[in-house]
């Protein structure tokens, strides 16, 4: 009998139940408290497998705060400033950053804003609508030509040659393109060491985005990553995106804007900034609250750190029960012994699991204060 009731004790399986919850809970703690929310219970498991990290490039690796640089009118009819009315009725009820770069130029500019019916909106193209009964399209260069087979000229484009952070918005009717609109948008301080960082992970990294050639490949350059594509409309990312999974990829896919969704939704992980649209925030199977680049960096070490120590906890779950198993079944542990050891088993990973919480840290944190500090073991 109380052999029987040693090796019905050691063979409880408390600590091999334990390995993977203990640490899931640990990591899902740690990376709540950090700004890091994950919307899916396997996000860390997903996480597990990525090869690939797909970057959009406005809001994401840059910061989105677009500003107004130049507008160059191209029609006798209509001034600078009734250019930039004209646009700004057309994007009144937008919250893309384009939108709020011309809300704020429109700031210091006497007049009001005229009213508008008839608004379509094309998703990573532009928006149309009826000013006293002209229509007036808005957007980017491929967005107008497909609406009124109007094409800029090559002088038009010179200042974007020249500076190449800068991206273009055009503004036309049916007749003829009135003014294109310059706007500068700055990278993040952190995207050159979190890309660097990720790739030294051993991740391929690569950007999709739908704004110009040149001001992608700039970004691509700064970046120095070499796998980029400019230019595309959501349904040629999602292709894309589709496309390298057939050829094996795991994908994490970033992005920030309704555009982005979805990537996001069909990738093998998709992660919003905490700045995107709440739709791409719902398709997400996870959120950087608090909109830092840098917490990606974090999230990713965190998972494999997470497997790391599940890894461990099975391997001492098993070692022990292998090894007290035969012990108890020929009679060498009594039942007070083998009480012992199931209960120090399942300490010890309950223990290591919590290597994955954050030991020196404020217990008061806040995770919207971007200047948190915090030490990990």
């Amino acid at each position: 009998l109380p052999t029987v009731i040693a090796v019905l004790v050691i063979a409880c399986p408390c600590a091999l139940s334990l390995a993977t919850p203990a640490a899931l809970s640990a990591s899902v703690g740690t990376l709540t408290r950090r700004g890091i929310v994950l919307l899916t219970a396997d996000g860390l498991e997903k996480l597990i497998h990525i090869t690939q990290v797909v970057f959009d490039k406005t809001g994401t690796l840059t910061q989105g705060k677009f500003k107004l640089e130049q507008i160059r009118t191209f029609s006798n009819q209509f001034s600078a400033t009734e250019v930039l009315r004209l646009a700004c009725a057309l994007e009144a009820s937008s919250s893309h950053p384009v939108a709020q770069a011309l809300f704020k130029a429109t700031e210091s500019q006497p007049g009001s804003i005229p009213s508008v019916t008839g608004l379509t909106h094309t998703a990573g193209g532009g928006i149309s609508g009826s000013v006293a009964n002209h229509r007036y399209y808005f957007g980017s260069e491929r967005f107008v030509n497909e609406r009124t087979g109007l094409t800029l000229s090559t002088g038009s484009t010179d200042h974007q040659d020249k500076h190449r952070k800068i991206t273009s918005s055009v503004l036309a009717n049916k007749s003829e393109i009135l003014a294109v609109f310059y706007f500068s948008d700055e990278l993040r301080v952190e995207a050159r060491d979190v890309v660097s960082e990720i790739a030294a992970e051993g991740f391929n990294i690569s950007i999709l985005s739908g704004d110009r050639s040149r001001v992608v490949k700039q970004v691509a350059a700064t970046l120095n990553v070499p796998d980029y594509q400019a230019e595309l409309t959501p349904q040629q990312k999602l292709e894309t995106l589709k496309r390298r999974q057939a050829e094996g990829e795991n994908i994490l896919a970033v992005g920030d804007g309704i555009n982005d969704a979805p990537i996001l939704a069909a990738a093998a992980m998709g992660v919003a900034m905490g700045s995107g649209a709440d739709l791409t925030q719902i398709t997400a199977d996870a959120v950087l609250v608090n909109n830092r680049l840098t917490d990606l960096s974090l999230l990713l070490r965190q998972a494999k750190k997470t497997r790391r120590i599940i890894l461990q906890n099975f391997t001492w779950a098993l070692g022990y029960n292998l090894l007290a198993l035969p012990l108890g079944v020929l009679g060498f542990v009594p039942p007070w012994v083998a009480v012992i050891g199931m209960s120090l088993s399942s300490f010890i990973v309950v223990t290591n699991a919590l290597r994955l919480a954050p030991w020196q840290r404020d217990q008061h944190i806040d995770v919207r204060d971007p200047d948190a500090s915090w030490a990990y073991t």
